[in-house]
C-alpha cells in the first residue's frame, strides 16, 4: 500500500510531544548518543522530550511538521527498536496516527538556552557526550564555526552561516520509511521556509544512510565528521555530515513525489 494518498502535514499539537519522542529515538535507534550513552530507555525518553518541550515553548525560533497516516496499523515496530511502547495519538486509533516529523530552527544566532551536556539525566554516559562535542562540535545539531572558517571564499562563508535557517530533525517511524514520507516532509518544509523569505542557507546534520536524499533536494557536503567508539564496543567508524543548501534550487525530478 502506498502511503502517500493518507498523508497530512500539520502543525505540532503539544499533546504529540511524546509521540515525536519515541519517533524520534526509533528513528535514530544506531546513533550513538542515543545506543550507547543511556543505560534505561526512559533516560533518552526524558531528555529529548524536554528538549522538544523547550523547542515547542518557543514558536517565533522552532517550527515544526507533523506527517500523520489515516490508517489503522499501529506503529508496533516502536516497541521492538528502542523498546518504548507505541502509542496512538490523541485522535484515536485509525486516524491521525503520527508517522514522522521534521523540526527547524530559524533563529539570528545560536540558542544559549539550551545546553545538552548540563541537561543529561543522571546515570548518562557523560564522556561519550564530551567526546562527540569534542569531535562533531560544541552542539550534536550544530554545525562548527571551525567548518566555516576553512571554506575557500568570502562569499562561501558569508553564505555558509549558523545563523540561518537550521534543520534540526526529520525523522519517520521505521515502519514507514522509504514510502515517501521523508520527501513530503522535506518538500513542504522548503516551500514553506520558501514562503516566510527563509531561502538564503539551510543546514543540518546528516547521516550517512540519510546523505542521498538530502543531495536530491539540493543540500551538498561542507564537512565530514568521522568519530572512533572502540572505547564504547563499536569498531566501526561512525560517519556524520555537515550539509549546506543555497537558495531557490529546481527539486528536480528524482525529488518529486
Amino acid at each position: 500500500m502506498s502511503t502517500r494518498s493518507n498523508i497530512t502535514i500539520r502543525p505540532a499539537r503539544l499533546s504529540d510531544l511524546i509521540h515525536l519522542t519515541r519517533l524520534d529515538l526509533a528513528a535514530n535507534s544506531n546513533h550513538p548518543l542515543i545506543a550507547l550513552s543511556f543505560p534505561y530507555p526512559f533516560l533518552a525518553t526524558k531528555l529529548f522530550l524536554e528538549r522538544l518541550q523547550y523547542c515547542f515553548a518557543r514558536p517565533e525560533r522552532y517550527h515544526f511538521l507533523i506527517a500523520t497516516l489515516t490508517s489503522s496499523t499501529p506503529l508496533s515496530e516502536l516497541d521492538s527498536v528502542v523498546g518504548f511502547g507505541a502509542e496512538k495519538n490523541d485522535s484515536g486509533c485509525g486516524e491521525g496516527e503520527v508517522v514522522g516529523f521534521l523540526m527547524w530552527n530559524e533563529g539570528e544566532a545560536k540558542d544559549e538556552g539550551w545546553d545538552w551536556e548540563t541537561r543529561l539525566p543522571k546515570g548518562t554516559d557523560a564522556k561519550l557526550w564530551k567526546h562527540y562535542t569534542k569531535v562533531m562540535g560544541d552542539d550534536p545539531l550544530r554545525i562548527p564555526d571551525s567548518v566555516i572558517s576553512r571554506l575557500p571564499s568570502t562569499t562561501e562563508r558569508d553564505r555558509f552561516v549558523n545563523h540561518g535557517t537550521e534543520m534540526e530533525v526529520l525523522a519517520v517511524a521505521p515502519v514507514y520509511q522509504r514510502r515517501g514520507i521523508g520527501t513530503l516532509l522535506l518538500h513542504t518544509f522548503i516551500h514553506e521556509v520558501e514562503r516566510l523569505g527563509k531561502q538564503e542557507t539551510i543546514n543540518l546534520r546528516a547521516s550517512k544512510n540519510a546523505r542521498p536524499l538530502y543531495e536530491k533536494f539540493g543540500w551538498r557536503v561542507a564537512n565530514e565528521y568521522r568519530m572512533n567508539l572502540r572505547d564504547w564496543g563499536r569498531h566501526s567508524m561512525y560517519v556524520d555530515y555537515g550539509m549546506v543548501r543555497h537558495g531557490s534550487k529546481s527539486l528536480g525530478e528524482e525529488a518529486r513525489l
